[in-house]
């Protein structure tokens, strides 16, 4: 029997870094229960969301980036989560054999009851934490990698609850754009502070509950197999002044863009614009895949009926069949010169605007920079699409 090992991380508030210690402890345990870990971490202002998540649909990417607050994607499921200093995460790792969310989430209860004298019930349908009026404090999710596993919680203790809810509200003209959506959605509630939930002073005092957390966890995670009386569990404090960490490769992964926006998983957007006075309708349709756009479909409409409508799927050879393109004359002989000149601009902002704006962090493939190329010769000079290659 070995005690379990406590760990509190000081990675300078990282989330990369946090992370990427998180999996690494994950990655190099043995599936034997030989070797179990209480990770205790925080985090500077940060928005997480889960394996399966799709950030546009999930949270204000402007606002935070307005804020210069960071967006991470962690390796188990669950929803979207904001961090702050006010905000303890807490992490258990053990062998699959001893995976038992009810049981952990009743534990960290439990604890919180006793030692801090907490009015918080266990939500044993989602493993979540909930004050007795029913809002959320702590959330949790899990992962099963083979013969390993591990389940970490959020615990708001004393975060800034109006940043929670700011940067968690995607941007509804946005979120109203989205057409088909794969990923896991999260489930929204309302939230509260654990420092409303106990008379202790919680925000002078946030060390001091990380180190009882730690050591009761660790107390009552333990198996209980061993003949001698249990000694005073150890506390290892993981600093940033590690030179050449182990999971320094791992905290490039969380780092990249390929990881945070290209896990998501394949969705449709599409945007709409009407110019009445020009009896004029503009809608595109994207298909989205690993950041980038896949397909395309666009369609232009007028009161004399479709005036133009073309789907287009780009793959990594792409041919282009001229007898596909609409007829130039048949386009032309439905529009008048103003709608073709307005056409030509809006079309081309619309675009834009979905690819720079709406979406940042998309880009255009190779195959959609080809096709564009291609497709200027037919539609040059009603539609100008120079500005995507």
């Amino acid at each position: 029997w070995k005690p379990m090992s406590v760990r509190v991380s000081r990675l300078f508030g990282n989330i990369y870094s946090n992370l990427a210690y998180e999996a690494w402890l994950h990655n190099g345990m043995k599936g034997d229960g030989s070797v179990k870990h209480v990770l205790l971490w925080r985090n500077s202002p940060s928005v997480v969301i889960g394996h399966h998540q799709n950030p546009w649909n999930e949270c204000n990417l402007q606002e935070m980036a307005k804020d210069n607050v960071t967006l991470a994607r962690r390796i188990s499921g669950g929803g979207c989560v904001f961090h702050d200093k006010g905000n303890l995460n807490i992490s258990i790792l053990y062998s699959r054999t001893n995976h038992n969310p009810s049981s952990i989430t009743s534990i960290l209860a439990n604890i919180l009851q006793t030692e801090l004298l907490a009015s918080v019930v266990p939500n044993l349908k989602r493993w979540d934490l909930l004050s007795k009026s029913g809002k959320k404090l702590s959330g949790s999710a899990f992962r099963i990698n083979g013969d390993k596993a591990f389940h970490h919680f959020t615990l708001l203790i004393d975060s800034d609850l109006n940043t929670v809810r700011k940067y968690l509200q995607p941007n509804t003209d946005l979120l109203n754009n989205f057409i088909s959506k794969n990923g896991i959605s999260s489930v929204r509630s309302s939230v509260t502070n654990l420092k409303n939930e106990t008379p202790i002073e919680m925000h002078p005092k946030l060390d001091m509950i990380e180190d009882i957390l730690a050591e009761k966890l660790a107390e009552a995670l333990d198996e209980p197999n061993h003949q001698c009386m249990p000694k005073p569990h150890e506390v290892a404090v993981i600093h940033t002044d590690v030179y050449n960490a182990p999971w320094k490769e791992e905290e490039e992964k969380f780092k990249s863009k390929s990881w945070i926006y290209g896990k998501t998983p394949a969705f449709e957007y599409s945007e709409t614009r009407l110019f009445e006075n020009l009896d004029l309708t503009i809608s595109v349709k994207f298909r989205i895949r690993k950041q980038l756009i896949m397909a395309l479909a666009v369609s232009v409409s007028t009161m004399k009926g479709h005036a133009f409508a073309k789907n287009m799927t780009f793959q990594e050879d792409v041919s282009f069949d001229s007898k596909n393109a609409p007829p130039f004359s048949k386009v032309t002989t439905m529009l008048s010169p103003k709608q073709k000149d307005t056409l030509q601009q809006q079309y081309e902002q619309l675009l834009m605007k979905v690819v720079n704006h709406r979406l940042p962090h998309v880009s255009v493939d190779q195959a959609c920079k080809t096709w564009v190329a291609q497709l200027k010769l037919f539609f040059m000079p009603m539609v100008h699409l120079s500005s995507l290659e």
